[in-house]
């Protein structure tokens, strides 16, 4: 049972957020609350995680661990409504505020908690004995490394 939920447990962050989003459609269904354009992103977002999910657990988790973060910066609502805290400060004429959601911020604290091992394992594997992190994405079984002179293909054996 134990090792049951162990492999469950990463799945907790895309449920509630599940939970959310149907929370957020049977409020806007019965009261006078429109979708904006950020609920319309998160509804789209979640669908294509959720297809993600099915087709391979990775690419779905590293999905909304990317929805998670565009949520945490108020690019993209999980909520009715749209509340976010301001954080920044100012020098002379000079300002940088930035937005941040709550909600979101919970969520992406949660999935890291729940989602540690697997993270641990991403970076340990690409980011090895101190050495500067480059940036990896892996598309259709081709690596592209991202350094600053340039960008080089070489094919996965």
């Amino acid at each position: 049972m134990k090792k049951f939920l162990e492999n469950k447990i990463g799945f907790l962050p895309i449920m509630i957020i599940c939970l959310f989003l149907l929370r957020l459609l049977l409020i806007v269904y019965s009261t006078e609350i429109l979708l904006d354009r950020e609920h319309w992103f998160a509804i789209s977002g979640i669908s294509v995680c959720i297809l993600l999910y099915f087709i391979k657990i990775k690419y779905g988790s590293t999905f909304l661990l990317l929805l998670l973060v565009l949520g945490m910066f108020n690019v993209i609502a999980f909520t009715p409504t749209i509340s976010s805290y301001i954080i920044g400060f100012s020098i002379g004429s000079f300002s940088l505020d930035i937005r941040v959601q709550l909600f979101s911020l919970v969520m992406l604290s949660f999935f890291i908690l729940t989602n540690r091992k697997p993270l641990k394992f991403y970076f340990k594997n690409y980011c090895r004995d101190g050495k500067k992190c480059l940036n990896f994405f892996q598309i259709n079984g081709l690596i592209i490394r991202k350094s600053i002179y340039s960008i080089r293909r070489t094919k996965i054996r």
